[in-house]
């Protein structure tokens, strides 16, 4: 699960548990088993639960959980970043999903215009960043960034708030990262049994030319080039140097990753397409300024960031890693 092709590794089973295998993929192309556990218990509705937690509800289970591994030092501190924009229809039903699986969130609005603020103000239990103005998606994930790597957690999660990520997958981010810098969700990596409108044929276009391209350029195998659902390491983002604002975001940091040598991996997770007029806005409603605009985000970011790190980045040992 190494960038640079080193031998893949499994994570170990939790003693105790029935360990389901499911697959990810390093950016090299190799297919590597993670371990999905669950107990040999089912409660009386057929859902797992712990052995010795007794019969709690999912969200109450997944939590206690955490904080059992977390104790034990087998799983890390992790905090959720939902960056929103105008997301009145989708906020309140992505909030309660995620909340089964993460006691920290992170709302980072990014000057939404509609309804969104004043639902934001009656939730308690989020902390919540505000841009004045929508200075775009980017800009949205990198004050996640900042506020993670001023934060004690260890790991950062990123998930939209337009209802295309799946929040139940949030447990496989986090088992991935145990020998990774980022995971990133990829929605073509494998097809999965989900009742969803077909992809947008410009969307997947786009996509699959420009991650074939980022490919050829830094040496990876990744699937999805745009997929916002992610984990990172803090050590990770403290690397990292973010100034794009836009939509192309994900394209710059895939080259400072690259560079860097990070390790990467990629999860397979559902393609979910809720609103066929969901739009980019602007002129990259066209897919040809699409193009154009992502092409330009990796050669400037290509021309910004140094050649690549000889050695691979190690997450845990930042000293043996370069200033950039």
């Amino acid at each position: 699960m190494w960038a640079g092709g080193a031998p893949h590794h499994r994570t170990r089973p939790i003693p105790g548990w029935i360990s389901r295998p499911t697959f990810s993929r390093d950016v090299t192309g190799r297919v590597c088993r993670c371990w999905a556990n669950r107990s040999n218990r089912p409660d009386e509705f057929g859902r797992p639960i712990v052995c010795g937690l007794g019969n709690l509800t999912r969200r109450a289970w997944w939590l206690e959980w955490v904080r059992l591994l977390s104790h034990r030092g087998e799983i890390m501190t992790h905090l959720i970043a939902i960056p929103v924009y105008n997301e009145e229809r989708h906020l309140e039903k992505v909030l309660a999903e995620v909340r089964r699986y993460g006691e920290h969130l992170l709302i980072i609005d990014d000057g939404s215009t509609d309804a969104t603020p004043r639902i934001l103000e009656g939730i308690s239990d989020v902390h919540v960043l505000r841009h004045s103005n929508n200075r775009g998606y980017g800009a949205a994930l990198a004050t996640a960034f900042d506020f993670a790597v001023q934060s004690d957690f260890e790991v950062l999660v990123t998930v939209d708030c337009d209802g295309q990520h799946e929040p139940a997958r949030i447990p496989v981010l986090l088992e991935a990262i145990h020998d990774a810098c980022i995971v990133s969700g990829s929605r073509y990596l494998r097809d999965f049994k989900n009742l969803t409108l077909p992809t947008p044929e410009d969307r997947r276009f786009v996509n699959q030319t420009i991650t074939a391209e980022l490919n050829a350029a830094l040496g990876l195998s990744l699937t999805d080039a745009f997929c916002g659902f992610k984990a990172y390491r803090r050590t990770a983002l403290e690397k990292l140097r973010i100034t794009e604002t836009g939509w192309g975001m994900p394209l710059q940091l895939w080259v400072q990753a690259a560079r860097l040598g990070m390790r990467i991996k990629e999860i397979g997770v559902p393609r979910v397409y809720l609103d066929p007029t969901r739009s980019f806005g602007g002129a990259l409603n066209d897919a040809d300024q699409r193009l154009q605009y992502y092409r330009k985000v990796i050669a400037d970011a290509m021309n910004e960031t140094s050649a690549p790190c000889p050695d691979l980045f190690d997450c845990w040992n930042l000293a043996s890693v370069p200033s950039t």
